[in-house]
């Protein structure tokens, strides 16, 4: 956690990804807005050094880029998709992706359910879900303990001497929220105690 009084950390310039991925400037230019050709491995270095520089306008990132390195290695371009969180673009989506044939899907779910997986083999591309779980339907996931961490975060706040936990989570709809919350409640209730209804704020 960074004190108040510490100064912001600068951040990253496209200097600094071209010096650690040891390409020139243009190199990540065209990298970063597909300008021009650039071979597979010089690719791999120029996304490992943005990953490592955290050199993007925006937090998800930190899912994407360790992706995008390891494909971009291998001669492959990853292409992303932003749902904003509404599951109507997300079905827009997923409909458009199943006409680019691609190699696999990585989806972050926003609805509270997906198309299940096809069941023959070869009749769509291998889907692992990403940092959330749709327990409904047998698609492999990548996610964190949820309700652990919120168990675990809400369990070392009692340590401290707190009472009145209050809990922000995302939409209840989706196993993060939802996990986190119930990790959360568990840990007050193991303590004898329970979160005051005005003390749980749903996020959107």
């Amino acid at each position: 956690m960074q004190r108040a009084d510490q100064p912001e950390p600068e951040l990253a310039a496209i200097e600094d990804v071209a010096r650690a991925a040891r390409v020139s400037i243009a190199t990540v230019s065209a990298v970063m807005n597909e300008t021009a050709f650039v071979n597979a491995e010089l690719k791999g270095r120029v996304a490992a050094a943005i990953c490592e520089l955290d050199c993007h306008p925006i937090s998800v990132a930190r899912i994407v880029c360790p992706a995008e390195a390891a494909i971009a290695f291998r001669g492959s371009t990853m292409v992303v998709f932003n749902s904003d969180e509404q599951p109507e673009q997300e079905r827009r989506i997923l409909a458009r992706v199943r006409t680019l044939s691609c190699d696999g899907v990585m989806p972050v779910p926003v609805a509270a359910t997906m198309p299940p997986p096809p069941r023959a083999p070869g009749a769509g591309p291998p889907t692992v879900l990403s940092g959330r779980e749709l327990p409904a339907h047998r698609y492999d996931s990548v996610t964190l303990g949820n309700f652990t961490a919120g168990w675990q975060v809400t369990d070392y706040l009692l340590d401290l001497g707190h009472r009145r936990v209050a809990a922000i989570t995302g939409p209840l709809h989706v196993t993060t929220g939802r996990d986190r919350l119930e990790g959360s409640r568990a840990a007050m209730a193991g303590r004898g105690q329970a979160a005051a209804p005005d003390h749980v704020l749903q996020a959107t």
